[in-house]
């Protein structure tokens, strides 16, 4: 994908982006075993929630990522 410019075809950005999506979910099961199998029962609520919690501050701080890099770009255009 580095070596990509505005004409690659269609296909080839989709078929990538399904692969990607493909080898995510084969990880989902395997980081949810790791996660929970060393938590005792008693313990597994409170470790889906602490999960529920981090996934939502890595996805808050994604949002603010992807908001700073557009800002900076629309701050770095020439004026009209």
């Amino acid at each position: 994908m580095a070596g990509w410019n505005l004409q690659v075809p269609y296909w080839m950005v989709l078929a990538s982006r399904c692969l990607e999506i493909f080898g995510l979910a084969g990880l989902m099961v395997p980081i949810n075993v790791m996660a929970f199998g060393f938590l005792p029962k008693d313990k597994t609520t409170s470790g889906s929630g602490l999960r529920k919690v981090a996934r939502e501050v890595r996805e808050r701080l994604g949002q603010t990522a992807a908001e700073v890099v557009l800002s900076l770009g629309r701050s770095q255009r020439p004026s009209r």
